[in-house]
């Protein structure tokens, strides 16, 4: 769970480093270079993917000592559905800071997105004795299948359904996420 919601702010928090590098005019050089849109924000994604997933390394080795146990198998797929999730919320927070290009703006934006979607999952609060209706709600939620995906992986349960639909799920929602960044990248006006 931890790693989750580690992934979800890592991701949705990265669109304030844009607003301050559009008030610089970073994004407005890098626009007028004849490089691919969606090249330019994979590679910032990618950017923030890599330390995302080197700081989920640096607490899972930190844990085993404190009784983590592990499956590395599960531990590996874990970590590429770390990856998926920040591949569909740091391309939306990059998205978000270009149109609303205000810190001010952003923050309510991003906190009104991802606190309840982390509420809904699971990891912080268990819907087992949720009301029904927020236990439907949460079926809704891809962070749900992503968390109940990684509980899966680290258990070594690797049957679950869930693991399918979580990589699916989050998949999609990367590439759509991608697509709809580099979209407004090249609408943007900085």
């Amino acid at each position: 769970g931890l790693l989750i919601q580690m992934a979800v702010f890592g991701g949705a928090f990265v669109g304030f480093g844009l607003i301050a590098e559009l008030r610089a005019g970073v994004v407005e050089r890098m626009r007028v270079t004849p490089m691919s849109r969606i090249a330019m924000l994979f590679g910032r994604s990618l950017r923030d993917v890599v330390i995302m997933v080197t700081q989920s390394v640096l607490i899972m080795v930190v844990a085993i000592p404190f009784g983590l146990r592990i499956d590395l198998g599960g531990a590996l797929v874990t970590i590429a559905l770390l990856i998926l999730i920040g591949l569909a919320l740091a391309p939306l927070s990059y998205t978000a800071a270009l149109v609303l290009k205000s810190e001010d703006a952003l923050a309510p934006v991003v906190n009104g997105i991802a606190l309840p979607l982390l509420l809904l999952s699971g990891i912080l609060l268990p819907l087992a004795l949720a009301p029904e209706w927020l236990r439907f709600l949460s079926t809704l939620n891809p962070l749900t299948h992503a968390a109940d995906a990684a509980r899966a992986l680290f258990n070594g349960d690797w049957s679950n359904p869930e693991i399918a639909l979580g990589a699916a799920i989050m998949g999609a929602l990367a590439v759509l996420a991608v697509w709809l960044a580099s979209r407004a990248f090249s609408r943007a006006n900085a």
